[in-house]
């Protein structure tokens, strides 16, 4: 199973709409059993395949009742979704509540969630596991760096989220230490359009010597005139 964080600390610049469609694309184009986890206490994820929470047990959850290690069936934590495919670990807002101090004094296990994803790999349940990712580093966001394998780094081509790489740069190299085949696998130019600033600030990423994927084009929404 491959483990793959959709990770950036700055927000706006599509992570959630990432793992969406590269879930959907996967399960449907590929026929791969695909396991996301909601880490973001926006939940947009767990609104669009799940809907709201209905009570069930969440990211959340699992990060505070395993802190002594992984008690009782990870399934009991995924849900099916209405699309073929696709499973979740639902998230809620009391991720919001899940600092670093609830690293630091043990009351959130960080490695909780690298656990299930060992367990959920021997028991061969899922082809892909995509992590949404908070656009914070807070104890959700070390839990899924120290579990996944790769990272994919959605970018809006602006100046400051340019500048905000070697920030997430950093995170990444710092989970190394504990995670150390943790690798950066691209950054993602997302909302791009053609302009002039746009093309020069693609130019610089790529110039950078970091592994870029092709851009994704910013689509306009159609005005909604009614029935």
């Amino acid at each position: 199973m491959r483990t793959v964080a959709i990770c950036n600390l700055k927000g706006g610049v599509a992570k959630t709409t990432t793992v969406i469609n590269m879930a959907a694309i996967l399960a449907q184009d590929y026929k791969q059993r695909v396991l996301l986890v909601d880490a973001d206490s926006q939940c947009n994820t767990t609104e669009f395949f799940w809907g709201v929470d209905d009570g069930s047990a969440t990211l959340a959850d699992f990060l505070r009742e395993t802190r002594d290690g992984l008690n009782g069936c990870v399934e009991d934590y995924i849900a099916k979704t209405s699309f073929p495919g696709v499973s979740l670990v639902p998230g809620d807002d009391s991720l919001m509540d899940l600092d670093l101090t609830k690293v630091e004094t043990k009351a959130v296990q960080a490695t909780a969630l690298r656990n299930m994803v060992s367990v959920l790999a021997e028991q061969d349940e899922f082809d892909w596991c995509l992590i949404d990712c908070p656009p914070a580093f807070n104890a959700a966001s070390a839990a899924a760096l120290l579990a996944a394998d790769e990272v994919i780094i959605p970018i809006k081509l602006d100046a400051f989220s340019l500048r905000g790489m070697a920030n997430m740069a950093r995170q990444v190299s710092n989970m190394r230490e504990i995670n150390p085949g943790l690798k950066v696998v691209g950054y993602l130019p997302t909302m791009w359009y053609n302009s002039p600033k746009i093309l020069e600030a693609e130019q610089t990423l790529k110039n950078s010597g970091l592994p870029v994927f092709d851009h994704i084009r910013r689509t306009a929404m159609m005005p909604d005139f009614g029935e």
